[in-house]
């Protein structure tokens, strides 16, 4: 799930003295869904103050390159404590190919990653792995508070009471809490905009809100299998917070021609959904996870 505070609390952590203390080497790489393999190397290195770096990429192409910086990457962490956080890591073989440089010195150094996909989740499991919750009503509307008002400003009755039915419009999303927040905190405080705000979740201001996280979660569904966005589009012809059962989505789906056509009937609430190859995805949690080496 984008949003929901994987990055936030990986930078909190990292930053955070307590922990930095502990550790000789610090790097913080953000990857995403489309990468080089180079790239990453390189940015590890930098942030390593690896002083050879430059003059290697000058002098060696493709994968002599490649070679090079996996060997430099090893060489500049052994025998080191160090901390390494992989942000929004996508693709599974990726894991494997960055963790093999990651030697365990049984010296307590840690690598954390933050993952939209439950492939990569899973594939990371055995060590410590944490699934990050939507916040509920209170959390929700302290974040907006926190987000809208300054420490030393104050909010009337009337509009906490605005304020806590905007953000629970928002759903335990933080990003959008916090999107939301930013475009209430250069209006106007009213007590009648807010409760415009408030009673109409059509509200402009939650349009230009997702409009504004858009370029945050798009990379979701361009992430996904064709027939999986075929799929995800056609969940918007339903109500918002509209219920139906698994096993009746699966066979209108399968009615569409997303799936098998074979119906099916029943209602594991884990249920997964199959295209013609027989390959299965589910909707995914987002995950951190500290994996010791």
């Amino acid at each position: 799930m984008a949003g929901i505070g994987k990055t936030t609390l990986a930078k909190k952590l990292f930053q955070d003295p307590s922990i930095v203390s502990c550790y000789s080497r610090h790097v913080f790489v953000t990857i995403g869904p489309k990468y080089r393999l180079a790239d990453i190397l390189e940015d590890i290195l930098t942030q390593l103050n690896n002083l050879d770096i430059d003059e290697v990429i000058l002098l060696m192409k493709g994968a002599e390159l490649l070679v090079e910086l996996k060997r430099m990457v090893f060489k500049s962490l052994r025998f080191l404590r160090y901390l390494i956080v992989l942000d929004d890591l996508w693709d599974v073989e990726l894991y494997f190919d960055l963790t093999e440089f990651f030697q365990d010195d049984n010296n307590g150094s840690r690598v954390l990653l933050t993952t939209r996909t439950e492939e990569v989740g899973y594939c990371a499991s055995m060590w410590r792995d944490y699934n990050l919750r939507f916040l509920d009503k209170k959390e929700s509307w302290e974040l907006l508070r926190h987000k809208v008002f300054d420490e030393e400003e104050p909010c009337s009755y009337e509009l906490e009471k605005a304020g806590k039915k905007i953000a629970e419009n928002c759903e335990g999303l933080p990003l959008t809490i916090i999107t939301v927040a930013n475009i209430l905190s250069k209006a106007d405080k009213t007590i009648e905009y807010w409760n415009e705000v408030a009673d109409d979740k059509q509200n402009s201001v939650y349009k230009d809100a997702y409009d504004q996280m858009s370029k945050v979660l798009y990379p979701s569904y361009d992430y996904l299998e064709q027939y999986l966005k075929a799929f995800f589009l056609y969940l918007g012809t339903f109500p918002q917070n509209y219920s139906v059962y698994g096993y009746q989505m699966i066979n209108l789906c399968s009615a569409e021609g997303f799936l098998n056509p074979r119906p099916i009937h029943y209602s594991d609430p884990t249920v997964t959904f199959e295209n013609n190859s027989q390959r299965r995805t589910r909707l995914s949690p987002s995950f951190m996870l500290l994996v010791p080496v």
